[in-house]
C-alpha cells in the first residue's frame, strides 16, 4: 500500500488505535490547541510512531469526520513543525499530508509522527493545565495519551528507545572489531579516462536532448544522477554484438523494477551503435506505450564503451511521485539504493567477461540546493529538517569486485557519507544502508 492508499483509508474507515489518534479541527493559532497536538505528537512518538488525523470528531463511540470551519487558519507542516520546536525535546521532523475526502472532497491534515526514538520524547514546557513541563506522555488503551505510571509503563518507552538505538550501538562495536573496508590506490590515468568518458557522454545526451522544447521532462531541469563505471586493466570487448551480449548477461537481475542500463524494445528507445560505442536514450521514445511514463525518472540515457567504461544519467525518482512537489526532496535511503543496484550491475557485467579486479566508480547528483531528506517510507523517520544549500555533488573512489559481493552496505557507507553530510551534517549510519540494501536486494 502506498503513501496516498494509508492515508485515505486513515479518513475512509477511522479507528483509534495505538498508533493513531484522531482530533477535532484544532487551530494553530491557539495556544491550547498547539499544546494539544505537542501532546499527541509525543504520546506517538513515545509509542514508536504513528499518525495524528485532525477534523474528526467522536460521536457515540464513533469517528465521524467534520466539515472544516470556514474562519481556520491553514494548517501546514511549517506550523506543525514549530510547535514540535517550541514543546518537545528532543526535536524531530513531522511530515503533513492532506487526504481529500472521495465524497465531500473536504482535505483533512494528517500529521506523520516519527519513531521510534533513542531517548524518551518529552515536553519542555507547560501549557495552561494541557500540557505538563518535563513530561513523557504515551499512548494507552482506551486509546489516551497520558504520562506513564507505572514500571511496566516506563519499561515500554525504554523498550522503543533500546531498540532505535541498538542497531547504530551494534554497527560501532562491528567497525571496531572488523576494520574499515580497504580501499585500492586510485591511479590518476584510469580516473581520467572515466572522468573524461562522463564528459563524452554528457555531450552526447545534451546533443540530443537539445532537439526536444525547452523544460522537457527528459532534460531533468531539475536535476539528476549519473554513473559510471570502469573495469581497470580489463581486455577490450572485441565487437560490438559481443558487448551487447554482455550487458544482456548484467540485466539478468532487476532488483528495482527500472535497473540501470535498461534494454528497451522500442526501437527509438532500444540500444543501438554509435561512435563504435553501444548506447540507448529513452527520453525521445513517441511511442505511447514509453510517453505513458512521461516522468525524469523513465528518460535514462545510457553509453558503454568496448573499453569496459559504463555511464548511465537519469532523473529522480522522487520528481516522479504523484503527490510528492518536484525539486522539493530526496529520499533518504534512494541515493543508497542507486549507487547499489549500479554497482550490482557493473559487478555482473565484470563476471560475463571473466573479470575479477577493481572497478573505478563516478557518482554525480545536481539538482540539490533547496532539496531535503525526506522519506517516501513513511514508516522510516526523518528528524529534522535537513536541507543541501550545495546544489551538486561529485564522488569517486575504486572498489575490489569482491567487495560489492561481500561488503556493500560498508562500501556504499564510506562512499556516501560525504553526499549526506550536504544535507545540514546528516550522519549516514551504517544500519541505515545495511536497511537500503535488504530492501532493494528483496525486490528480486
Amino acid at each position: 500500500m502506498d503513501i496516498t492508499e494509508t492515508l485515505l483509508a486513515l479518513i475512509l474507515n477511522p479507528r483509534e488505535k495505538l498508533d493513531i489518534e484522531y482530533k477535532d479541527w484544532l487551530n494553530l493559532g491557539d495556544g491550547r490547541h498547539k499544546a494539544k497536538i505537542a501532546k499527541s505528537i509525543i504520546a506517538l512518538a513515545n509509542q514508536g510512531g504513528g499518525f495524528l488525523v485532525i477534523g474528526f470528531r467522536e460521536i457515540r463511540e464513533n469517528l465521524l469526520p467534520q466539515e472544516r470551519p470556514n474562519d481556520l487558519a491553514v494548517i501546514d507542516q511549517d506550523g506543525i513543525n514549530a510547535i514540535v520546536r517550541r514543546y518537545i525535546s528532543p526535536t524531530f521532523h513531522c511530515e503533513l499530508h492532506m487526504a481529500a475526502h472521495p465524497d465531500t472532497g473536504t482535505e483533512y491534515p494528517i500529521v506523520i509522527v516519527p519513531g521510534p526514538h533513542p531517548v524518551p520524547v518529552m515536553s519542555i514546557r507547560a501549557y495552561d493545565g494541557e500540557l505538563r513541563q518535563h513530561t513523557c506522555y504515551m499512548r494507552k488503551p482506551g486509546p489516551l495519551s497520558e504520562p506513564p505510571r507505572t514500571a511496566d509503563e516506563w519499561r515500554t518507552i525504554f523498550d522503543q528507545c533500546l531498540r532505535a538505538g541498538r542497531d547504530d550501538l551494534l554497527d560501532a562495536f562491528r567497525s571496531i572489531m572488523a576494520g574499515s573496508v580497504a580501499t585500492p590506490d586510485i591511479d590518476a590515468d584510469h580516473m581520467q579516462q572515466l572522468s573524461d568518458f562522463c564528459l563524452q557522454s554528457d555531450d552526447r545526451w545534451r546533443e540530443l536532448t537539445d532537439e526536444l522544447p525547452a523544460g522537457h521532462v527528459a532534460q531533468f531541469p531539475l536535476g539528476s544522477y549519473e554513473l559510471a563505471f570502469s573495469l581497470l586493466d580489463a581486455e577490450p570487448v572485441a565487437t560490438l554484438p559481443m558487448l551487447n551480449g554482455h550487458l544482456d548477461h548484467a540485466r539478468g537481475v532487476n532488483l528495482s523494477g527500472w535497473s540501470p542500463f535498461l534494454k528497451q524494445t522500442d526501437r527509438q528507445a532500444a540500444p543501438r551503435v554509435f561512435n563504435g560505442n553501444v548506447e540507448a536514450w529513452v527520453g525521445g521514445g513517441q511511442n505511447e506505450r514509453l510517453e505513458m511514463f512521461n516522468q525524469p525518472a523513465y528518460k535514462d540515457y545510457w553509453n558503454v564503451s568496448p573499453n569496459n567504461l559504463l555511464y548511465t544519467k537519469r532523473g529522480y525518482h522522487e520528481d516522479s511521485i504523484r503527490d510528492i512537489e518536484v525539486g522539493t526532496i530526496i529520499d533518504i535511503v534512494k541515493p543508497i539504493k542507486v549507487v547499489a543496484e549500479g554497482l550490482l550491475f557493473a559487478s555482473r557485467y565484470a563476471g560475463s567477461i571473466g573479470y575479477e579486479g577493481s572497478i573505478a566508480i563516478i557518482v554525480g547528483f545536481t539538482g540539490l540546493r533547496g532539496r531535503r531528506l525526506s522519506s517516501i517510507n513513511i514508516a522510516r523517520p526523518i528528524y529534522e529538517d535537513r536541507i543541501a544549500e550545495q546544489n551538486e555533488w561529485r564522488g569517486e573512489t575504486v572498489i575490489e569486485l569482491a567487495d560489492i559481493e561481500n561488503n556493500l552496505p560498508e562500501v556504499l557507507h564510506s562512499f556516501l557519507s560525504s553526499f549526506y553530510e550536504l544535507f545540514d551534517f546528516f550522519p549516514l549510519s551504517l544500519a541505515l544502508v545495511r536497511e537500503a540494501v535488504e530492501e532493494l536486494l528483496n525486490r528480486r
